[in-house]
């Protein structure tokens, strides 16, 4: 039996009140799509985790935002 727990604290709650917000489609639909060869997250998608960052840290250095994002990743069940 595989058992794992999620985080019920501030983090998804914030990333689901930024979702419910419309932040990522809103910024996706102003900004251009990246240029071809890019892979990844939109620049939506990369504004609420950075947001997320600056909301629960209180800090808007991107310097600190990649070591934060290793220290909480977690594998989403459910999607390929």
């Amino acid at each position: 039996m595989d058992i794992s727990s999620e985080r019920i604290d501030d983090i998804p709650v914030i990333v689901e009140w930024l979702v419910k917000m419309g932040i990522a489609k809103c910024i996706d639909q102003k900004l251009k799509k990246p240029q071809g060869n890019h892979k990844g997250m939109s620049y939506g998608q990369l504004s609420v985790l950075l947001l997320t960052y600056i909301i629960t840290q209180s800090d808007h250095r991107l310097c600190a935002v990649e070591s934060w994002v290793k220290a909480h990743r977690r594998p989403v069940v459910g999607i390929a």
